[in-house]
């Protein structure tokens, strides 16, 4: 007779469904990265958001270019320039203080971002983001005084997106360009250097370097940050780190993967999923069984027939009426000073003449039987240790 297949269980077709969800969340967010192997800004991206057009522009006008990222940030010696164009990873405290120690001592800073990290590193300047009153759309800027000058600029730039933009609340701060929402790109001194925000990184892309006005608004923000020298694009930011198999990609390893790839997150959402569906599925395995709240314990009698039985499968018939023994003739003894270790008819005899009331003979008898074990059966020795009790208490 052929078995029928068993039918899977509802918690089966729960699980396999969450494996299949779980496959085709990775699978799609796989695809979805591979289409974007780079992040925005980055240096060497020739897609329209890239900055790859901006690289070959600053070393045609003399500039020293580098955008690799050491195992731990710190900003390359020798570097006049640091670029941070549109961050995707949080600038960390840690981080934060090596930068302000760098600009502090010479370095010119320029930062642009117009995406929702944004807000992090105007607040670290003292700053208040303005949102965006035309959402994603073009809006139109305007150069502000003091004009710039190297080179000039007599017209204002094209449109650029409107991302928003900061309120001017730091000392010191010169608006260079304004839009609707407020100061577009701002800058001030630190300690002896110089640090330059801009709330839009749509000027240094490969596609905002070919917008009317835009090379020169470029320019003169280079200048103002100083004489060519070395500049470095921080890439670190961008989430590249020397582990990274390929330019651009994440972080190779599966704790930075995990965190920082769509794939990554992908895996982990799915995984939350099935442990709450585990969590929720759960069965107890029955009612709690509450502890004895007495515990049952032996009587004494119990641990004395315990050792008595123990001693009769030993065999320590002879050695419990030697003690029998012994015990008699030390009580009987004590009064008068009797050493128990003579013999039987001399302790008998001194004994009688202290005390003529005891019955000798008796007392004879008895010391002899439990002098030779070895005719006496276990009911005659359970009797012979009564007879030794009753002499002992009289």
């Amino acid at each position: 007779m052929i078995a029928m297949p068993k039918a899977l269980s509802r918690d089966s077709w729960l699980a396999l469904a969450l494996v299949v969800a779980l496959v085709g969340v990775t699978a799609i967010a796989a695809a979805r990265q591979a289409r974007q192997p780079h992040p925005p800004l980055y240096s060497a991206s020739t897609q329209p958001d890239g900055a790859r057009a901006l690289w070959l522009w600053l070393e045609t006008l003399g500039y020293a270019v580098n955008n690799e990222s050491p195992a731990r940030f710190a900003i390359p010696r020798g570097t006049d320039l640091v670029l941070i164009l549109e961050p995707t990873v949080w600038i960390q405290p840690q981080e934060w203080r090596v930068i302000d120690a760098w600009v502090n001592g010479g370095g010119a800073l320029i930062l642009a971002g117009d995406e929702h990290l944004l807000a992090s590193w105007a607040s670290h300047y003292g700053l208040d983001r303005l949102p965006a009153r035309r959402a994603r759309q073009s809006a139109a800027v305007r150069i502000q005084h003091p004009l710039f000058d190297a080179p000039p600029m007599t017209r204002h730039p094209a449109a650029m997106p409107d991302g928003g933009g900061m309120a001017a609340l730091r000392p010191g701060m010169v608006t260079h360009v304004a839009g609707d929402a407020g100061a577009v790109i701002v800058s001030f001194a630190q300690g002896r250097g110089r640090v330059i925000l801009s709330a839009t990184s749509y000027p240094f892309s490969n596609l905002g370097l070919q917008g009317e006005g835009t090379p020169a608004l470029v320019l003169n923000l280079l200048n103002l940050a100083g004489p060519p020298g070395r500049v470095w694009f921080a890439e670190w930011h961008h989430g590249v780190r020397p582990q990274s198999s390929e330019p651009g990609m994440a972080p190779v390893g599966i704790n930075n993967w995990l965190r920082s790839t769509t794939a990554g997150r992908a895996v982990l959402f799915g995984l939350a999923v099935i442990f709450l569906a585990l969590v929720m599925q759960g069965r107890a395995f029955g009612r709690p069984t509450p502890l004895p709240q007495q515990l049952a314990r032996r009587t004494p009698l119990e641990y004395v027939t315990a050792i008595a039985n123990l001693n009769r499968r030993a065999g320590h018939r002879e050695a419990l009426l030697h003690d029998y023994r012994l015990r008699l003739k030390r009580a009987l003894g004590r009064r008068y000073r009797l050493d128990p270790e003579l013999p039987d008819d001399e302790f008998v005899r001194l004994l009688a003449g202290y005390s003529a009331e005891l019955d000798h003979t008796a007392l004879l008898v008895l010391l002899r039987r439990l002098a030779t074990p070895g005719s006496v059966s276990e009911q005659q020795m359970v009797q012979l240790a009564a007879d030794t009790t009753r002499w002992l208490k009289q």
